[in-house]
């Protein structure tokens, strides 16, 4: 008799030191991160579907296409509406798609799966979503190569819901390091302008009475080049995020009226580009034929006292 099958399809667990992660194989994405046992995201149960896109490969393009429809190199596309409360092409074609495992060991596994070309998005490229489990956290790396003939538009992201140990949101605080946030509609969260943030990067935001789901941008880099964020409870222990300039924006959701789940993670993703990317003149999403491009992220424990996990 064969074994049934879980929603999000075969697993895999690794472990290194005190960090242990399950992925899985529908979607290449994260279902569960911890340290010392405690939980660093809002994952989800094997036998039950992912919601809300919980540790979710965003690609070949993250947040949202407004409308499904864009242009490239001259033709008019229309994508499927998979967000159609807002009428969005919504985290793009791989989400719900079977990855297969290209290589694994104790600590380390790699997915991947190639997009199959559509009438709204008639490119063939190869994602993979790779981990590795080191004493220092997480590596999660997402990439995409173009196997296709002609220049492809492509951007990918990553979703973690992220916890502190105590209390909610209301009881947290996120560090950014970004010195602008782009507007969105309250209906419709189309983006818009950009606006300065009050507070300078790095500088810590009680979360209490504040409500994001929104991109940031104009980001800061440390001397060696990376840019960090955390989401931290009153004694300082939470989870940081640190990645490189390959993602210059980071959507933070807190989980505002979300079913079950109303503000007690918030969603802190990195992104190559923002949202609605291939409307934007400005965006940088052409992928050359036989390119790859993609961004690697550590998710670390902060145990709070000197910050480290």
């Amino acid at each position: 008799m064969m074994d049934p099958v879980t929603p999000s399809g075969q697993q895999v667990t690794i472990r290194s030191g005190d960090y242990e992660a399950t992925t899985t194989e529908v979607g290449g994405g994260l279902r569960t991160l911890t340290w010392r046992g405690r939980p660093l995201v809002a994952g989800f149960e094997v036998g039950q579907i992912r919601t809300a896109y919980r540790g979710s490969v965003l690609a070949p393009w993250p947040k949202r296409v407004v409308d499904g429809k864009y242009s490239w190199e001259g033709r008019d596309f229309r994508l499927p509406l998979t967000e159609p409360e807002r009428s969005h092409a919504l985290h793009g074609l791989v989400v719900w798609e079977r990855f297969a495992v290209v290589a694994s060991g104790d600590d380390a596994v790699v997915w991947a799966a190639t997009t199959v070309p559509q009438p709204w998005y008639p490119w063939c490229i190869e994602v993979r979503s790779a981990y590795r489990l080191t004493g220092a956290g997480l590596e999660w790396s997402v990439s995409g190569r173009n196997l296709s003939e002609a220049a492809a538009p492509f951007g990918c992201g990553i979703h973690p819901y992220l916890l502190a140990p105590a209390g909610a949101v209301d009881d947290w605080s996120l560090t950014l390091p970004a010195a602008a946030v782009q507007e969105a509609s309250p209906d419709r969260l189309v983006p818009g302008g950009l606006s300065r943030l009050a507070e300078p990067p790095g500088t810590p935001i009680p979360l209490r009475g504040r409500a994001f789901d929104n991109a940031f941008t104009e980001l800061t880099t440390t001397d060696a080049g990376t840019c960090a964020a955390s989401l931290t409870d009153g004694a300082g222990r939470g989870v940081r995020l640190s990645w490189d300039a390959s993602a210059p924006w980071v959507q933070v959701y807190t989980c505002d009226g979300m079913p079950g789940a109303h503000r007690r993670a918030v969603a802190i993703e990195p992104m190559t580009c923002g949202p609605d990317a291939f409307n934007s003149a400005a965006a940088d999403v052409r992928l050359e034929p036989g390119e790859t491009r993609g961004l690697r992220v550590l998710v670390a424990a902060l145990a709070g006292g000197n910050g480290a996990g």
